[in-house]
Formats: structure tokens, sequence, C-alpha cells
């Protein structure tokens, strides 16, 4: 190996370092909110686009409810800290894998619930149709942030591991979707060998997370102009 690899890759390295550094600050200082800890995760180290932000974004992509939603209430909290107003966003595929005419039925009619619910709370929502996370990532040109909630299936991670590559801001995402959240407390993505080594992980940690109370955020601004 050649001295200039040998600096290229120290380089890297060093590169590597800070940006893993720098996530774990900025998670440290997004989850000072009610939200417990464990439920949130940076997924960049872009910084909070303070200055020229013109609004921060939830991208409710999986957890399709207003009610008991800590993602929503996690992104009603930073709009109100930005001092900007949220939008909500939900993009469609028409190529989602194995997805039929009733399941889309479905998730629509569920929709139409969520757009009044938020509506009802002064929260703007838009709907795009298009392939994610294309309109998030062009929403996050104007945006102070992007939030996200939390996904496990492949196709879904890989959606937000593209945006949190192409943001022009920092992506958070939050895990609203389980009683004990998984995602920050994955070994390197390794999954469980069996249920006998996932149950007593899991099970000790349900009573705290059940006891934890969501309260709703009043938010403080009104729909985007």
């Amino acid at each position: 190996m050649s001295l200039d690899d040998a600096s290229a890759d120290d380089a890297l390295a060093r590169a590597r370092c800070n940006r893993a550094v720098a996530i774990a600050k900025r998670t440290a200082v997004l989850s000072a909110t009610t939200i417990p800890r464990e439920r949130v995760r940076a997924l960049n180290a872009t910084p909070v686009n303070d200055g020229d932000g013109a609004y921060a974004v939830y991208w409710m992509q999986a957890s399709h409810r207003v009610e008991h939603n800590e993602a929503l209430e996690y992104a009603i909290h930073r709009a109100n800290v930005a001092q900007k107003p949220l939008i909500v966003m939900f993009s469609c595929t028409a190529s989602y894998p194995e997805a039929s005419e009733r399941h889309y039925g479905f998730m629509f009619e569920g929709l139409v619930e969520v757009y009044e619910a938020l509506r009802s709370r002064g929260i703007s929502m838009t709907a795009t149709l298009n392939a994610p996370p294309a309109s998030i990532i062009a929403a996050s040109r104007r945006a102070t942030e992007i939030i996200v909630d939390g996904a496990y299936m492949r196709i879904l991670r890989a959606w937000r591991a593209e945006l949190a590559r192409e943001s022009s801001c920092a992506v958070t995402e939050i895990e609203a979707d389980v009683v004990v959240p998984q995602l920050t407390n994955a070994r390197g993505g390794a999954a469980e060998i069996a249920a006998a080594t996932f149950r007593p992980k899991v099970l000790p940690r349900v009573p705290v997370f059940v006891k934890s109370e969501l309260p709703q955020f009043p938010y403080a601004y009104g729909e985007l102009d």
C-alpha cells in the first residue's frame, strides 16, 4: 500500500468517525423532549436548517394516525422550536410490492380521516403520487428538518437511507409503531436468531414503555400559506 492510499484510508476513517459523532450528538439533543430517547434516531449528520428553512416536514409513511403517534408529536415539537409551520407529507407509489386495489382503497380511506384530524389541529397535509422518497427530498430543500416514522422492511429502510443521503437538511426517525423501540438498539442490523433470544431482551422493558404517557403538543403555528 502506498502512502497516498494510506492517507486516503485515514481520511475516510476520520470522516466516518466524525459523522458518527455528529449523529450521536444530534440524537442526544433531539431526544430532549417527552418522547423517550430510545425512540429518536438521527439518520444523517446534516444540521437543522434554521436559517433558510420555511417549514418542518413530517413524512407520514408508516404511522397513518393522529392519536398516539410519537413521530407526529415530535414533529410538532420541532416545528414549534423552529417557529415554523409543519407540513405532513404522504408519498404514494403505484408499484409497491404485492399491493392490491383493496390495500390502496383501505389506506386512502384512513388517510382521509388523518387529513381531517390534522386540519382540526391546524396542520397542513399534502399527498403526492411518485416513487418515495423523491417528493420528500424535494421538500427538504426548503425545510428546517425532516421527521419520519420508523420502518423495518427492506424497501422502507432503503427509502429512509436514500432520504438521509440526499436530503438538504437533518433527517430524524421516530419509532412509533412498536411498544419497545428496536432500531436504536440494533447491533449492526443483525437479526435475532430466535424468539428465545429476542424475548428476554424485550419483555423486561415492556412495562417501562407502557407506562410512558404521550401528551399532545399544542401546535403553535397555522397551516402553510
